[in-house]
């Protein structure tokens, strides 16, 4: 919330959270993901990276057409983004709307910088977009922890009403840290 306003977490006692998937599509994982998600009869909120769509359009349909939201996670998701002028911020966003417009016909409403990181020039890029940037007050650390017990635990330990829950679709054990984390949080 310092350079732009992030919706980090819905402060209510109503027993109610967000989860969402930062970073994929990922032809092996995301199906998965997907089928577990729609057996449980969840929805979510897919962050992508634009350059990775066009290797996964029909996953991206898939994740629309079953009523999961989808937003905006940059075009590149470069290690250096933060230092990225307005000007290849702008193209970043404008990039990826128009990719994901072209295979769902919606164009994104919500975004979520990279590394959750925002700068002067990334909050011009966004109003220019006019889209709400999402952040999280629940990080699962499920790409860097690979042990599928404490991140569980680390979710179920943080997790309170309005939580919004950071997770990826590229963490090969994801649908195991949500088996073992939705029937607690349900």
């Amino acid at each position: 919330n310092f350079f732009i306003e992030a919706f980090c977490r819905k402060v209510t006692d109503e027993k109610i959270l967000a989860l969402t998937f930062d970073d994929g599509r990922d032809k092996e994982i995301s199906p998965l993901l997907l089928d577990y998600l729609k057996e449980e009869q969840i929805k979510a909120c897919f962050f992508c990276i634009g350059n990775k769509i066009k290797s996964s359009e029909k996953i991206l349909k898939r994740i629309d057409d079953e009523g999961h939201i989808v937003g905006n996670h940059t075009f590149s998701h470069a290690n250096i983004i933060d230092f990225y002028p307005e000007k290849k911020l702008d193209s970043e966003l404008r990039k990826t709307n128009e990719i994901i417009k072209s295979v769902i016909g919606k164009e994104p409403v919500f975004f979520r910088p990279p590394y959750g990181v925002t700068t002067p020039a990334f909050a011009r890029s966004i109003n220019n977009t006019q889209m709400k940037v999402i952040g999280w007050n629940v990080r699962s650390f499920d790409t860097v922890d690979k042990n599928i017990e404490s991140a569980t635990n680390r979710v179920l330990s943080k997790a309170i009403p309005g939580s919004i829950i950071l997770f990826h679709d590229t963490t090969p054990n994801i649908v195991e840290i949500l088996k073992n984390t939705i029937p607690v949080l349900k």
